[in-house]
C-alpha cells in the first residue's frame, strides 16, 4: 500500500520522539529524504519546460523508476507518472506508424502535432513521421488537382460514393485516364489515404468488367469461373473505405450482366441435370427445347450441349423409325410428334412382335424417352392380359386343376373383365379372345348342370335326414333324470337310456375337480351310412368343379355344404359323439374339444353362400347345422351349471364358515342328476348322510324320552361340532349342557355340610329342577335328597358336625348330644 508523503512525515516525527531508536524510523527517514529530492527535481523540470527546454525520455523513465522505488505518493509524483505513461504510449504508436504503411495521413499528422507539443526530445521519431507525411500530402494534392480540374475538391462537397463515380468517369475518358493511372502507379504510398484506395478499387473494377464482358462474349467461362468473377466483385465492394450503406450502393458496370448470365446458366444446368443427369423420363420435345436453350446460354456449357446433341440425334433416329407405330398404338406421345404418320394408321392394330422390337430399340438409348415408355406400357398391358388369359383358360390342360394346388382360382367376373379390357388394348389378340369365349360357354353349361344336380342332392338329403335314428345319451343307473330342456326339438327326437357307470377308472381333473373319462355315446346305426352316401355325391360334384378354371358361386356353395356335413358327421374338431354326450362335463380334454368344435361350427355358420337361390337349396344343411349348434349350446349350459355346483360344493367342504344344513341338503339333492361315481358328488352325499344320521340321533336325545349322561351329551355335541354344517339340534344340545352345568354349580354352592339355612321345601324344589333336566345329575340329586331327611333327637336335617351311633346307626348333631369334634376324634366308638 502506497503511503502519502505528508503521512510519512507525521510518522517520522512520532518516531523521533521515541526513547529507543528503531531501524524502521531510520528507513522511513531515508525514504522521505529521497522523496523530497525527487520532488525538487520534478519542480525544476516543470520550470525548465515552461522556458521551452526539452528532456530525454530516458531521464523521465529513470525518475519514474525512482518514484516507484520510493513508494511514497505526492502530487508531483502523480503528475510525472501520468506524463510518463502518455509519452510511452505516443512513442509506441509513433514507432508502429514509422514501420507500417497502413497508418492514415490524418493519424500521422496528429502524432507529429502531439510530439511537437511534448517537452521531450523526439527528433528521430518525428523525422520519420515527417518523411511519411510530406510525399503523401504531395500525392494527395496532385490527386485532388487531377480529379477536381476546375471543380471544387470532391471531398469538400460530396461523399465517397460521388468520388468513386467521378473516378470511374475519368478512367473511362481517354484523355484523363493516363494521369490517374500515373497516380495509381505510385502506390504504395508511405501512408494510407482513402482516395488512393478508392482509385485502386475503381481501377480493379474496370479491369474486372473487361474480363467479365470478354468471357461472356466468348462463352468461355464455366459456371465455376463466373461464380469466381462474381466473388471478386464482392471482395472489391467489401474493401472500400466507406460506410456500409454507401458500399452497398456501389455497383460495378458488369454486375447486372454477370448476375443475369449466372442465373440463366444455373437454371439451364439444373434443367439439364433433372432431365439427363439423373434417371428421368423425358420426351423428344423437351430434349429439342433443352438443346435450343443451350445455344443461347452465355456461360460455357459446351460439354453438356454436346451430350444433349448426342441424345437428341439418337432419339430423333428412333422416332423417325417408329413414328407410325406410336400413332397406331394411340399413345399420348404421338400427339406431340409428327413425322409422316397419317390418321388412317391409328385404326390399325399392331402385333406384339412389332411393339417388342420398338421397345428393345428404345432400350439402347441413353435416356428414358416418354415415347418409348408409352409403347412399353402398351406392350406390358398386352403381356399382362395374355398372362391373365393363360391363368383362366390355358392353351393346354393335361391334368385337372386342383383347388388350392397352384393357388386360388380367379373369380368368374375375371373372364368378363378380360373381354372388356381387350377392347382397350391396340394389339392383335384374336386367338386369346376365341379361347376366352369357348371357356365362358363351357362354364355356363357347367353351372346350369351343377344347379340341377345340387337341388336333387338336397331333396335326397332331406329324405335321409328323416330316417336318421335318435342319438343316445348316457345317464347313470342309480339316478332318475328328466330329459333336459336344451335337447328338446332336435331332428329325430331324443331317447334317454339308463346305462351302468363305467368300471373303476382313474379320475381325471378339470380345474380342481376330479372327473372320470367320458364314454362314447351310441349313435343310431344307419346314420353314418346315410351321411356317407350324401357326402359321396357332394364330393363327386366338387371333383367336377376342378375342371373349371375360375371360382364360381356353385363351387363356393359346395365347399360350404361339405364343411357343414363334415362338422355334423364328427369329422371336424370335437366330433358329433362329443357334442351329444354330457360325459364331457367330467373331462377337461373333452370340454376343450367341444369348445373347439363349437367355435368351428360358428365359423362355418358365419360363411353364408352369396347366391340366394343356392342358399335356399342348402336349407336342409343349414337347419342341421343350427340344430347341432343348439345341442352343443345345451351341453355348455349344463356344463356351466355343473361347474357352478362344483364351486359351491368345494366352498362348503373347504370353508371355515359353516353353512346351514339346508345348503348341504340342497347340494345333495342337486347331485342326483350327476354321475354318482364322481368324487365330489360322493363327498357331498356322504357328508349329507353323516349329518342326517347325527341330526336323527340328536333329535331322539332332545325328545326327552331317554335322558343322557353327561359324558354321552358331551360325546354327541363333539360329533355335531365336527360336521361341515350348522344345525339347530347342536344349538339345543349346547344349551342343555350349559343348563346342567349351571345346576351342578348351584348345588355345590348350597353347602349343606356348613349348616347353611335351607328349608326342606327349597331343597325339594332343587330336586324337582334336577329331575327335569335332559342330562342326568345323580350325585347332585342324591346330595339334595339326603339334606331333606330328619336326623338326631331334634329330627332336623343333616347340618354341621354330626356323629354317628355305632349301636343304632343314627346320626346326631354334636351340639344336641354335647360332643365336640375334637372329642369325637379321640373316641374309638360312640353309643
Amino acid at each position: 500500500q502506497v503511503v502519502g508523503l505528508e503521512e510519512a512525515r507525521v510518522l517520522l516525527e512520532e518516531g523521533a520522539r521515541l526513547v529507543v531508536p528503531l531501524d524502521s524510523v531510520a528507513r522511513l527517514r531515508e525514504r522521505v529524504g529521497r522523496a523530497e529530492k525527487a520532488r525538487e527535481m520534478i519542480l525544476a523540470w516543470k520550470k525548465a519546460c515552461l522556458d521551452g527546454e526539452k528532456f530525454l525520455f530516458k531521464e523521465v523513465a529513470d525518475q519514474y523508476a525512482e518514484i516507484c522505488n520510493i513508494g511514497l505518493s505526492f502530487e508531483e509524483a502523480t503528475g510525472l507518472t501520468e506524463f510518463y505513461k502518455y509519452a510511452e504510449n505516443w512513442i509506441r504508436i509513433a514507432t508502429e506508424a514509422n514501420r507500417s504503411r497502413l497508418c492514415s495521413l490524418s493519424d500521422i499528422e496528429k502524432l507529429i502535432e502531439t510530439g511537437n507539443n511534448m517537452p521531450l526530445d523526439l527528433g528521430e521519431l518525428l523525422h520519420g513521421l515527417e518523411a511519411k507525411r510530406v510525399p503523401t500530402r504531395d500525392w494527395l494534392q496532385r490527386f485532388h488537382a487531377e480529379v477536381a480540374r476546375g471543380d471544387p475538391p470532391p471531398e469538400c462537397h460530396s461523399s465517397g460514393l460521388i468520388l468513386l463515380r467521378r473516378i470511374r468517369s475519368l478512367l473511362a475518358a481517354d484523355s484523363r485516364a493516363p494521369a490517374l493511372e500515373a497516380l495509381l502507379a505510385e502506390d504504395p504510398l508511405p501512408a494510407s489515404v482513402p482516395p488512393l484506395q478508392l482509385l485502386r478499387a475503381e481501377s480493379d473494377a474496370r479491369d474486372l468488367t473487361t474480363r467479365v464482358r470478354e468471357a461472356l462474349a466468348r462463352r468461355t467461362a464455366r459456371m465455376e469461373a463466373l461464380a469466381g468473377l462474381h466473388h471478386e466483385g464482392l471482395a472489391l465492394r467489401s474493401g472500400l473505405p466507406l460506410p456500409e450503406e454507401e458500399r452497398d450502393r456501389w455497383v460495378l458496370d458488369h454486375e447486372t450482366e454477370l448476375e443475369s448470365a449466372m442465373d440463366r446458366t444455373e437454371k439451364w444446368l439444373k434443367k439439364y441435370n433433372e432431365l439427363l443427369g439423373d434417371p428421368h423420363r423425358i420426351s423428344i420435345a423437351h430434349i429439342r427445347s433443352l438443346y435450343e436453350e443451350a445455344r443461347q446460354i452465355p456461360g460455357n456449357v459446351h460439354t453438356e450441349t454436346e451430350a444433349v446433341s448426342h441424345v437428341l440425334r439418337g432419339a430423333e433416329h428412333w422416332l423417325a423409325q417408329y413414328q407410325p407405330l406410336l400413332v397406331r398404338c394411340r399413345t399420348h406421345a404421338a400427339q406431340h410428334t409428327h413425322n409422316g404418320a397419317t390418321s388412317e394408321d391409328a385404326g390399325v392394330d399392331v402385333t406384339l412382335a412389332q411393339i417388342s422390337a420398338a421397345v428393345a430399340s428404345g432400350a439402347d438409348l441413353t435416356v428414358d424417352l416418354e415415347e418409348v415408355h408409352a409403347i412399353r406400357v402398351v406392350r406390358d398391358r398386352a403381356l399382362q392380359w395374355q398372362e391373365r388369359v393363360q391363368s383362366v383358360c390355358p392353351v393346354r390342360q393335361k391334368s385337372k386343376r386342383r383347388i388350392g394346388g397352384a393357388g386360388a382360382k380367379p373369380p368368374l367376373a375375371e373372364l368378363e373383365r378380360l373381354v372388356q379390357d381387350a377392347a382397350d388394348i391396340p394389339v392383335q389378340l384374336d386367338a386369346c379372345l376365341d379361347r376366352l369365349q369357348r371357356q365362358i360357354e363351357h362354364i355356363a353349361a357347367w353351372r346350369f348342370d351343377i344347379r340341377c344336380k345340387f337341388k336333387a342332392i338336397a331333396e335326397a338329403f332331406t329324405l335321409e335326414l328323416k330316417k336318421t335314428e335318435a342319438v343316445v345319451l348316457e345317464v347313470p343307473t342309480n339316478t332318475t333324470v328328466k330329459a333336459p330342456h336344451d335337447l328338446t326339438g332336435l331332428a329325430g327326437g331324443v331317447v334317454l337310456v339308463a346305462t351302468p357307470p363305467p368300471p373303476s377308472e382313474t379320475n381325471k381333473i378339470v380345474g380342481s375337480a376330479q372327473h372320470p373319462p367320458p364314454t362314447k355315446p351310441k349313435a343310431a346305426a344307419g346314420a353314418t351310412a346315410a351321411s356317407h352316401s350324401v357326402r359321396e355325391m357332394l364330393v363327386a360334384l366338387s371333383d367336377s368343379a376342378q375342371s373349371i378354371s375360375v371360382h364360381t358361386a356353385e363351387e363356393e356353395l359346395l365347399a360350404h355344404v361339405l364343411e357343414i356335413g363334415d362338422w355334423c358327421d364328427g369329422r371336424a374338431a370335437g366330433g358329433a359323439a362329443v357334442c351329444c354326450s354330457d360325459a364331457v362335463l367330467y373331462h377337461a380334454h373333452g370340454r376343450r374339444e367341444l369348445e373347439e368344435h363349437a367355435a368351428t361350427g360358428r365359423e362355418i355358420a358365419a360363411r353364408h353362400p352369396t347366391d340366394g337361390g343356392d342358399r335356399e337349396a342348402a336349407g336342409a344343411w343349414i337347419r342341421l347345422l343350427a340344430e347341432q349348434q343348439a345341442r352343443v349350446d345345451g351341453i355348455f349350459r349344463r356344463g356351466d351349471r355343473f361347474e357352478e355346483w362344483c364351486g359351491r360344493a368345494k366352498a362348503l367342504l373347504q370353508s371355515s364358515d359353516k353353512p346351514s344344513f339346508a345348503v348341504l341338503k340342497d347340494l345333495s339333492e342337486q347331485s342326483a342328476g350327476y354321475r354318482q361315481d364322481f368324487d365330489l358328488v360322493q363327498k357331498i352325499r356322504q357328508e349329507e348322510r353323516i349329518s342326517s344320521l347325527w341330526i336323527n340321533e340328536a333329535s331322539v336325545a332332545l325328545d326327552g324320552k331317554q335322558k343322557l349322561t353327561m359324558d354321552e351329551a358331551k360325546s354327541l355335541i363333539s360329533k355335531g361340532e365336527k360336521l361341515k354344517v350348522l344345525t339347530n339340534e347342536l344349538k339345543l344340545l349346547r344349551q342343555q349342557l350349559r343348563i346342567s352345568r349351571n345346576f351342578a354349580t348351584k348345588v355345590r354352592k348350597i353347602r349343606i355340610e356348613k349348616a347353611d339355612v335351607h328349608t326342606v321345601a327349597d331343597l325339594k324344589g332343587y330336586i324337582k329342577e334336577g329331575g327335569d333336566l335332559l342330562i342326568k345329575m345323580p350325585q347332585e340329586i342324591e346330595k339334595l335328597q339326603q339334606a331333606t331327611c330328619g336326623y338326631c333327637l331334634c329330627r332336623l336335617p343333616y347340618a354341621g358336625f354330626m356323629i354317628g351311633c355305632d349301636g343304632c346307626g343314627e346320626w346326631y348333631h354334636g351340639l344336641c348330644v354335647g360332643v365336640s369334634e375334637a372329642q369325637a376324634e379321640r373316641c374309638d366308638s360312640y353309643v
